[in-house]
């Protein structure tokens, strides 16, 4: 990615961030809709995506007539790329049926990657993962801390519009789900010699 589009997404995280602040300090309740003109959207601008646009972002999207509808559809040459279900500011987005939904809709329209926003927080699950829904998560971001920056900039600059046709999003989760799994192992066989059992003696004499 380009200095240019990386200065463009910086710029409109700390757009996001003030309105959030803004709207927080006068005590406002910011409904869906607002969230996803005010939010939501220009997010999507700034990653290169045009909302008005009907090639490439679609509003209300089914997958085939008797769907529900998600609120977006990131389109790549005519395909849905990335399912993006909205909820108002503030909605918590780590409840369990928040992500069954967009997961939901990613299977049924056999799109890889699914997006749950509420204007703030961010989640990014790989609806393909074949593992439990509560694995499929990939990112976890909230605009409004600060501390978050970078690890805000490097989500959203994987979902910008040069970079979803590219394989960095499929290998990035490759390499992070062998790493928990190998993490999840040592942390069972250790656990396991801690409690008086063989794993630690498993590993020495392999």
């Amino acid at each position: 990615m380009t200095a240019t589009a990386q200065t463009t997404i910086s710029a409109a995280l700390a757009r996001a961030r003030a309105r959030i602040e803004e709207i927080r300090n006068l005590g406002e309740h910011l409904g869906e809709q607002d969230t996803k003109a005010i939010l939501i959207e220009p997010m999507l601008a700034a990653l290169g995506w045009r909302p008005d646009e009907f090639s490439e972002v679609r509003h209300e999207y089914r997958f085939r007539p008797q769907d529900n509808p998600v609120d977006y559809a990131l389109l790549d040459f005519g395909h849905p790329c990335l399912l993006i279900e909205a909820k108002s500011l503030d909605t918590p987005l780590d409840q369990h049926k928040c992500a069954t939904q967009v997961l939901g809709y990613a299977s049924a329209a056999g799109v890889g990657w699914s997006l749950l926003a509420n204007g703030d927080n961010y989640r990014l699950y790989n609806a393909n993962a074949p593992v439990p829904a509560e694995e499929k998560l990939f990112r976890n971001v909230r605009l409004s801390q600060a501390d978050q920056t970078e690890h805000c900039l490097e989500m959203f600059s994987l979902l910008a519009k040069a970079q979803m046709s590219k394989p960095d999003l499929d290998a990035l989760w490759q390499s992070q789900f062998v790493d928990r799994r190998v993490g999840a192992t040592l942390t069972a066989l250790f656990a396991s010699d801690d409690a008086g059992g063989a794993g630690l003696h498993a590993i020495t004499r392999a």
